[in-house]
Formats: structure tokens, sequence, C-alpha cells
């Protein structure tokens, strides 16, 4: 019970230590620190005394205390500042765009160097200051609710009564006062299948922001650019930090190591936006980027923000490529491809003198290998010669120009996937349809938790049968392995013709696919698309057509997803036509139904081998009848269709990055475990105070020749490293463990008001 309560205690000295002082360090020539440590402004000038420019803490120089009158006073007479004003920032100057955003970044680093995360809130002018700015601490916004509001409809009564008015209309001649009545259609008003959500309903997301503004830090002060400063020139307005009305504290989060907060895309400043830039162009890897941003800068940057400057590079090639597949972007393309460690990929050129040859790099190697000439190549490039030379011909090349057919890639996660749950799979083309404008194929597969995960991806600058025939003939085994490809059971796609041609004759080279697998055709663009499409339900269709298409409808899906045997699908198939035929014959259903469902039919009797369900009743399809896998998987690409969704596919979505940072492990693993902390808003004992330890040990290994900054606790049976000693604040000094062979004692400085509790390893011992 003695142990409980003193971790109870614990838990509560922790959430007194959300509230801590901030330090933001800025260079004054006017504020100074005394001898009895107290901030205080210069009581005569200081102009140009350049050896009292010296660092000082801007939250120490704004907060209003008891000399609040004195000080402002001195400020105003002596050094001429406006009105309110606490703190000039030095060496910025002017009212500009620029010198704002300036201010904005200068003020963001230095917070951050001290372990403070600043944003700018709120932006104004008027008519005393150019810019009127108010920054915050991060955790000072909260999550978004909803305020909607119940929709009152005063239209209650009958439907297709006389609407009864407020103000009759005035009688005119030839014209009555009843030829202004209309019928009330109140059941035609109210919207349908119409979903709310209640007041005060949070949004479906993760994220770390407080559900209150009760819970939000109350972190906050004002910069401001004075017009008054100089009415000369505007180019010489002045920056100032306005006193702050309420004490300046962090509240309702803890405070972090500045070295493990994460810099994000807008707060680099330009010059290290270059240097990104320039390794990016240069091909070096992420994580080598991440490990050079700190050591010039000291700064850390998280290896998504590499990335999304990678992507944007990528993109440009993709772009260039797209339009001529040959020459400098072409080689840049590869060559960025070999600077990625964590990406198995294969590129297929067609060379004048050699023809088709395919170049891989599988699994981490360094060696780029080349092939032609083997069985494959030959008959392809036979077959196709004819679209080699109009691919040609359209790009104006001549005959001695290499051309870059298609570069398929995957990555280490994916290759993973893929080995893991090769039995079902789909593929799907985006022709111009994705995000990024790309030519792109892709891959997908089912894991065993029934989620789609995209295994591999294929550029192709040509549309053209011979692009994207490579992907299933050479790419898959030379990515996968021949032993996973052999497993392969059954791939699902849409009805396209050059793709269903280039499964089927990929997938016939025994060599490298299982004999039994199967091609298996995709519901959705064969029945739901064309019936959404082309079979139009408006006003005028009556009940009994609706019926009677829904009906149909039901007899077809039930095709592709319950009919188990043949004799029960020309059971099904011969009930439905004599129902079909009947409904032609009385009228139900109108021509353009007609026209389209006879379309709909034609086409399953067409591929009937490939979609009928009791075709594939034993063949693992982890539940997905009949629907193509990759629609859903790609719906994440579609650009301005109805499946678009903000999402995105990078070359380098994979855990390589985790991997191979072993080396910085420990950095990497604070950084986490910092952002653990900032994410918690609610603390609970099981589940925050485990990492809330380690990351104190982590403090406490680091700071560990410094002494005086470590407390060591005992407490049960863990033992607890911090370095703040106000979270023990409340436990008792001499904590001894109940239990047998563990035992601490630890004291403070004789005062004991001292900030940081001394920390002696003989005071701890082991029986």
């Amino acid at each position: 019970m003695a142990s409980s309560s003193k971790i109870n205690d614990l838990f509560s000295s922790i959430d007194k230590s959300k509230t801590w002082d901030a330090v933001i360090s800025l260079r004054s020539s006017v504020w100074y620190r005394d001898d009895c440590g107290v901030v205080t402004p210069h009581a005569v000038p200081t102009a140009g005394c350049t050896s009292k420019n010296r660092e000082i803490n801007l939250i120490e120089c704004i907060q209003q205390s008891k000399r609040f009158l004195a000080d402002s006073q001195i400020l105003q007479d002596v050094h001429h500042y406006p009105k309110n004003a606490a703190f000039r920032i030095e060496n910025f100057k002017g009212h500009s765009k620029e010198m704002k955003d300036s201010i904005i970044q200068f003020l963001k680093a230095k917070a951050r160097e001290q372990g403070t995360e600043i944003l700018p809130r709120k932006q104004s002018n008027n008519k005393t200051q150019y810019h009127h700015i108010r920054f915050c601490c991060k955790h000072n916004i909260c999550q978004q609710t909803s305020t909607s509001k119940a929709n009152f409809n005063d239209k209650l009564q009958q439907p297709m009564t006389i609407e009864g008015r407020e103000h009759q209309p005035i009688s005119k001649r030839h014209c009555s006062r009843s030829s202004h009545n209309t019928l009330s259609q109140c059941s035609m008003s109210q919207p349908r299948n119409e979903k709310r959500r209640i007041n005060g309903q949070k949004n479906k997301t993760s994220t770390s922001r407080s559900e209150t503004t009760e819970t939000t830090c109350k972190f906050a002060f004002t910069v401001f650019c004075d017009k008054k400063s100089n009415h000369s020139d505007p180019n010489d307005a002045l920056w100032y930090v306005s006193f702050a009305n309420k004490p300046i504290q962090h509240t309702h989060h803890l405070p972090l190591d500045p070295e493990h907060l994460t810099a994000a895309k807008n707060d680099l400043t330009p010059e290290i936006q270059t240097f990104i830039k320039y390794n990016v162009q240069l091909n070096v890897p992420c994580h080598t980027i991440v490990g050079l941003v700190q050591k010039t800068y000291n700064l850390y940057v998280s290896h998504s923000t590499i990335r999304s400057f990678k992507e944007k590079e990528l993109d440009d090639i993709f772009a260039k490529v797209k339009k001529i597949p040959h020459g400098q972007d072409a080689e840049r393309l590869l060559a960025m491809m070999e600077s990625m460690d964590d990406i198995s990929y294969v590129y297929v050129f067609h060379e004048p003198d050699s023809g088709l040859v395919v170049y891989n790099r599988i699994r981490k190697s360094k060696e780029v290998v080349s092939s032609s000439n083997n069985a494959v190549h030959l008959a392809l490039e036979n077959k196709y010669r004819s679209e080699i030379s109009e691919m040609r011909s359209q790009l104006s090349l001549d005959e001695n120009t290499k051309v870059l057919v298609s570069i398929c890639w995957a990555t280490d996660d994916q290759i993973r996937s893929m080995k893991m749950f090769p039995e079902f799979s789909s593929c799907d083309m985006t022709f111009s349809l994705n995000r990024l404008r790309r030519n792109l194929f892709s891959f997908t597969v089912v894991t065993g938790h029934m989620k789609t995960v995209t295994t591999m991806h294929c550029f192709m600058p040509s549309k053209q049968t011979i692009a994207y025939i490579w992907p299933i003939a050479e790419a898959m085994p030379y990515l996968f392995g021949t032993s996973t490809t052999k497993r392969m059971l059954c791939v699902a796609s849409d009805a396209e013709m050059a793709l269903i041609d280039a499964i089927r004759m990929g997938t016939d080279n025994k060599r490298d696919y299982s004999t039994g697998i199967k091609h298996r055709l995709d519901m959705y663009h064969l029945v739901i698309q064309e019936w959404l499409k082309n079979v139009i339900i408006d006003s005028s269709t009556t009940l009994e057509t609706k019926q009677c298409l829904k009906d149909i409808r039901g007899f077809i899906l039930s095709w592709f997803t319950s009919i188990e045997s043949e004799a029960e699908y020309r059971k099904s198939r011969k009930d439905f036509e004599t129902m079909y035929n009947l409904a032609k014959e009385v009228g139900q259903l109108k021509d353009h139904h007609i026209i389209a469902i006879d379309g709909i039919l034609k086409n399953f009797d067409k591929f009937r081998d490939n979609c009928g369900h009791w075709i594939f009743k034993y063949l693992p399809t982890f539940g997905f009848r009949g629907s193509s896998i990759s629609e859903a998987e790609n719906s994440t690409l579609k650009h301005n269709t109805p499946h678009a969704v903000d999402h995105r596919h990078t070359l380098e979505k994979s855990g390589y990055q985790l991997i191979q940072q072993s080396q910085f492990k420990n950095k990497r693993a604070h950084t986490v475990m910092a952002a653990d902390i900032n994410a918690t808003k609610i603390w609970s004992r099981s589940q925050t105070a485990p990492f809330l330890t380690k990351y104190m040990e982590s403090l406490a290994i680091k700071f560990f020749d410094k002494r005086e900054f470590v407390t060591a606790v005992y407490i049960g049976n863990r033992k607890w490293l911090v370095i703040r000693s106000s979270i023990f604040e409340e436990i008792e000094i001499g904590c001894v463990d109940d239990r047998e062979g563990i035992a601490g004692v630890f004291d403070t400085d004789n005062d004991g008001t001292s900030k940081y509790t001394r920390f002696e390893p003989n005071n701890f011992r082991r029986f």
C-alpha cells in the first residue's frame, strides 16, 4: 500500500511538473542581469556599447514584475521604446514581408534551441503597427469540434395542401390572391440519408492537440513592428516584443531536451533548404542527409522531411522522362534509384545493337546486372517489333538512341510482404489518372490481416503493349524470386485487353510461375462501373422498374459472389432469362436500360471463365469476391476521380531507414520518446510509465558526469532516473523499498530549494 501511494504521488508530481518556465535567449544592449541576478534595463543610453551586448532571456524581460512601472518608464524615456514595448529585436529593420518571415524563422529557431516550439498564431496590422504577430506554444491549439445546429423546418403541414403565408400578396386586376398559392412539398424537401455529427463530436484522427481549451498550453507573447519608430523611412521600422499581461509559462505538457525536437519543413531556413536540395540532386541517401544536417547546423530533420524534398525531385525527373524516355533525364532517374539502398529495381532499355536489354539490382546488391537475347526477350521483341518502331517514330528518335522502355521497383518491406502473402494478388494500370500524372502500374496483395499492400510499382514512359508486359514476364521473377512467383495462385485485374494479354503471356512461362495460376477479372469494372454509368434511374422511373432493375442486378452479382457450381449457374441463368424476357415484354424496362444490360451480359459471357465465382471456389481469395483489390489500393493515386483521397506513394516508403539507424539508435529512441511525451494528454500508470522512465533514464545517463543534474529514486522494484527534481518534490526523501534486495537514499541541497537534486553513487547499494 505504501508503494502504491508513493507512485500515485509520483504521477501527481508529474502533473505539477507540466508547468515550467521557458528560455529564449536573444542579444540585447538594453537589458542586463545585475549582481543579484535580477534582469533590469540600463538607466543610461547604451547605443553603440557593444561590450554590453549579451544574450538575455526574453521571457524574463517581458514578464510584468514588481519593477514593471519603473522598467517601462526607463525604456520609454531613456531608450525611446514605444508604449508597452519591453524588448527590441536587434539587427532587424523594415516592415517588408521578407523581413517579417525572417523574424518568424529567427524566433522559432532561437526558441527551439532552448526546448520551446512556438508558432505564429495570429497576424494583423493597425494604425500604429505595420505587423502584429502573436506567437504561441505548439500545444496551444486544440482539436476542432463540430458546431452543427438543428435545422428547423417550419413547414409542419400535410403534403400537397395549400401553403399558409405570413403575409398575403396584394390583389391586382386580372390576378387574384389565390393565383399565388402553392402546394406544400414537405416530403420532397426533407434530405434523405443525411448523417449529421452531434455537437462536440471529434474528427476521427490521431492528433497531439488538446481536447479542450482548458488543457492547452498558455505560453504566448506578442511581436510588433512599430510605425512611429522612424517616420522618415519605413524601411528602418524597428521590431519589438510587448510586455505580457499574464505570467508566461508552459502548461499541460512536459519539457523536452532541445536535441530531441524535430524541425518541420516550414521551420527550415532558406540556407538549410538549399543545402538539402543540393544533396538530393547529388543522389545522397536520406539517412546520410539527416546526419549531414545535424552535423552542420545542429538541427534534427526527420526522414519524412528529406523524403519530401526527394519526392519533389523525383516528380520533376518523372515528368521529363515521361515526355522523352532517353538521354540525361533518364540516366539521372536511374542514378537516383541507385542511391536508394532499400530499393530493388529492374529497368529495360531498347538498344540499337542488342535489342531489349534488362538491367537489375536485387536486394541491396551494389552491382547492376544486364541480360539479353533469352527466349522470352526474342519472342516478345519479334511479336512487338512494329510497336517499338512506332514508339521511336512518335518520339522522333534515330536508330542509334537507347530508349528507356520500363522501370519497376519494390522496397524491402514490399518484397517481404510479397514473399509472405503471394497467393492472391491484383494489378491495375492508372494511365494519366494518378495524382502525379504518370503511367503507373501497381501490383497489390492481401495480407493475413485483410489489408491491401502494394508490392511493386512500374513506371512506363510509353503506352505501348510492349511497355507493360514486362512487369509480369520479367520484373516480378527478378524482384521477388521464382520461389515466390511459383506460389501465386490467382491474379485479378480489370477487363483491359492489353493488360489481359500481358498477364496471360507473362504467366505462361511455367519456369517462373505455377502451372495452376489463374487470371480473374474484376467485378467492379465489368458490372458495377458499367451499371452506375449506363443504367440511369431518375425521377420518372416507376417503382416497378426500380424493383425489376434491382432483381436483375442481384442475379448478375450472384454469378460473381455466390454461385458455386456450373449446374447452379445454368439454373440461375435460365431463371434470369425468363425474368428478363418477361420484363421486356411487359415494358417494365426502358430502351437504354435494355442496351446497358445487354452490354453487361455480353461482357460476362465473353469472360465467364475468368470471373465466375465457381471457377475460383477452391482458390484463396481472402474474401475478395470478384472485386479488384488493386482498384482500392490505386484509389490513393487517383486524380480528380470519385476515388480521390489525400495520400502519397513514394519510392522510399519502407522501414529501411529504421534498420540502418542502428548507429544512431539512442538519438532516434530519444526523439521517439520525446514525441510520445509530447503527444500524451491523459496520463495513466500502465500506458506512460515505461517510456517516461526510459526517457528520464536516458537524460540521466547523458548528464551522468554532471551529477548535480541527476536524481535517482527507487520506488517499489523500479528505479527512476530523472533530471528535474520537481517531478519528485512530493516524494518522501530517503525512500526505501519494502522488498528485500534493493535500497536507495538521496538527499537535496542544504537549503532544500535547489532546482536540481544531487546524486551520489555511493548512497546506492545492493544487498
